[in-house]
């Protein structure tokens, strides 16, 4: 076992993923092998051995990098040898998934698959304990940046990292600001804001989630996540950005803003309003 210091900053880890983002009820679920918890410094990150909730129980070392991100221009002579051109399409293609439906992940073959007015962009994510890195290949601009950060997921934001490099590099590349929409639904934006305070006091209410939630999130993930949210102080504020609707689901995508941090957090209500989908990831 580790200290409270390394427990309470892989609860807060928990929140985001080797891909920026992490969800309960989506396809990345908390307590699930694979999803990352990391540290909040290297020299913790050498001592935690086990993730409390088993995303990882190896042990390693870990180094400490001076490396600063920096942007390359693409050679035109790519080395693609030993890659097939059928594993090169996939990697620059959006594949729907098993059942059918729409990649709305925009995910191909182990890159999401994104673009920034008109340019195409091919990225990556990656965590560990008390690290963050983040690779975005520009190709039409034939432009690739790196940020590898020794911070863990709370305190840094790779991606944001890259763009801003990026557009530093060719304006054209500056993602667009996002404006809130008009808010019509008050209370569904309230009882998120409720859903917030109340996990962050250790008071999450089970009956605010469907029969399926409840079972994979009651009593333990709940309680693990209090200190996460709690550790990001007083929400000031929570701004609709987008809203749909799927089937008989309602979802709903808020801009969450902490003193030192902003979280893009999506919910899914059934036709009963009960929460169905819980997603956070960085803006």
């Amino acid at each position: 076992m580790y200290s409270d210091h390394a427990r309470s900053a892989s609860v807060r880890g928990a929140f985001l993923s080797s891909t920026g983002s992490s969800s309960i009820g989506g396809e990345v679920k908390l307590g699930t092998r694979g999803v990352n918890r990391v540290a909040t410094s290297p020299r913790v990150a050498r001592s935690a051995t086990t993730s409390i909730a088993g995303g990882n129980d190896v042990s390693d070392a870990a180094a400490n990098s001076t490396v600063m991100p920096r942007p390359t221009s693409t050679s035109t002579k790519r080395r693609t040898r030993g890659t097939s051109p059928g594993v090169r399409n996939a990697r620059r293609t959006v594949e729907k998934l098993s059942d059918g439906k729409p990649n709305k992940a925009n995910y191909g073959f182990a890159w999401e698959i994104n673009n920034v007015n008109g340019h195409r962009v091919i990225e990556h994510g990656g965590a560990w304990q008390g690290f963050t890195t983040y690779i975005a290949r520009y190709v039409d601009d034939r432009l690739t940046v790196v940020a590898l950060t020794n911070l863990d997921s709370g305190h840094s934001n790779p991606k944001k990292i890259t763009s801003g490099v990026a557009a530093i590099y060719n304006p054209a590349l500056k993602p667009p600001e996002e404006k809130p929409i008009e808010d019509k639904e008050p209370h569904v934006t309230q009882m998120l804001r409720d859903v917030l305070r109340e996990t962050a006091d250790g008071k999450a209410k089970q009956e605010r989630f469907t029969e399926e939630l409840q079972k994979r999130l009651f009593p333990d993930e709940l309680q693990e996540l209090g200190p996460a949210l709690k550790e990001f102080g007083e929400l000031k504020g929570l701004e609709l950005m987008e809203r749909s609707e799927e089937g008989e689901r309602r979802n709903y995508r808020y801009r969450a803003k902490y003193p030192n941090l902003t979280l893009m957090i999506s919910i899914g209500l059934t036709k009963d309003d009960k929460i169905a989908k819980l997603n956070f990831s960085e803006e």
